[in-house]
């Protein structure tokens, strides 16, 4: 049993949906069934950098997420605010480097608009 707590959300039409996972503590269990079949199907997955966010990280537990639910487009959020436009394309460099995916991995903009 863990008393970790997580917040997150899923909208979908039915055909197409985004998973927003905001603020995820995995602690030492990693992934779970509960977190997997939640955003299961997700073709956008929204997730938290988290403690990964240090220069030169080259996996994420939100990448392990993307491919195991089959998103297509991967977008981090919750970057810490004193990390300057270059460090946050250099965390998600080291991100893509490392993932072993073809899924489009990206960091969430204020005003972005993505196509789902």
């Amino acid at each position: 049993s863990s008393d970790l707590s997580s917040l997150g959300f899923k909208i979908s039409d039915n055909s197409k949906s985004v998973a927003f996972l905001g603020d995820v503590d995995y602690g030492d269990t990693g992934l779970t069934d509960e977190i997997v079949a939640f955003a299961d199907g997700a073709d956008v997955l929204i997730h938290d950098v988290g403690d990964q966010d240090a220069k030169g990280s080259v996996q994420h537990i939100g990448v392990e997420l993307a491919k195991r639910i089959g998103a297509r487009q991967l977008l981090f959020t919750h970057f810490a605010p004193w990390q300057t436009d270059t460090v946050v394309h250099e965390i998600i460099e080291s991100i893509r480097k490392g993932s072993g995916t073809s899924i489009q991995i990206d960091a969430a903009r204020q005003g972005m608009q993505i196509a789902v």
